[in-house]
């Protein structure tokens, strides 16, 4: 009785060292299943190939950057700006996706903007320096008026025809002038406002 008793316990024992023994596999082959799923769905970026559209986009718009800041600093340039433009109008054939396409277009019309700025401001003074000349010309006295009082043989007459006509040339001169000097310094304005904003819609929409 006693050595069956110790022959049943012999084998329970060897029955809970076989499960145990089970039971440490199957959690090991559980974490050895759960790691393989996991290193199976990382991916390095390393190993992410970029399309030529993608590369193509990300070349335009290191390029775009280099030109926002290009562009601002010389600004008055018109010869700069027009071989920009005609660059970026012409540069059509790599592929780049819709939003770079969209950046390239907003960087075509600042562009667009500041030459046609400059164009204004280079007219504007044409314009004002032509009608500083015309100013001069008008305010010259009427050479008939002297000759007439000159035969009159009147000296009186002859110094206060040249004394008011100084003054009435002078006059009419300055006046002249300051109304061309006020409405070219309003012009002025209104294109340094237009400017400014260009300024920031350079600085602030290129890359939104």
């Amino acid at each position: 009785m006693k050595m069956r008793r110790v022959f049943f316990a012999f084998i329970s024992l060897i029955l809970m060292l076989s499960l145990v023994g089970c039971n440490s596999n199957l959690v090991d082959n559980n974490l050895s299943d759960a790691t393989s799923q996991v290193e199976s769905k990382t991916v390095s970026y390393d190993d992410i190939e970029l399309s030529e559209k993608q590369q193509n986009s990300i070349a335009m718009l290191n390029y775009l950057a280099m030109v926002s800041q290009n562009i601002e600093s010389s600004k008055n340039n018109r010869i700069y700006l027009e071989e920009v433009y005609s660059s970026l109008l012409n540069n059509t054939n790599p592929v780049i996706d819709e939003k770079t396409q969209g950046h390239l277009q907003t960087m075509l019309d600042i562009i667009e903007d500041y030459r046609q700025i400059q164009l204004k401001r280079d007219r504007l003074n044409y314009i004002y320096e032509q009608d500083k000349a015309n100013s001069i010309k008008n305010a010259m006295p009427n050479p008939l008026a002297v000759l007439s009082v000159v035969e009159s043989f009147s000296w009186q007459k002859l110094v206060a025809t040249v004394a008011y006509t100084a003054v009435s040339s002078y006059t009419n001169y300055k006046s002249a002038n300051d109304a061309l000097d006020k409405q070219f310094m309003i012009d002025g304005w209104e294109l340094d406002d237009k400017e400014t904003e260009n300024i920031h819609k350079n600085r602030t929409r290129t890359f939104n």
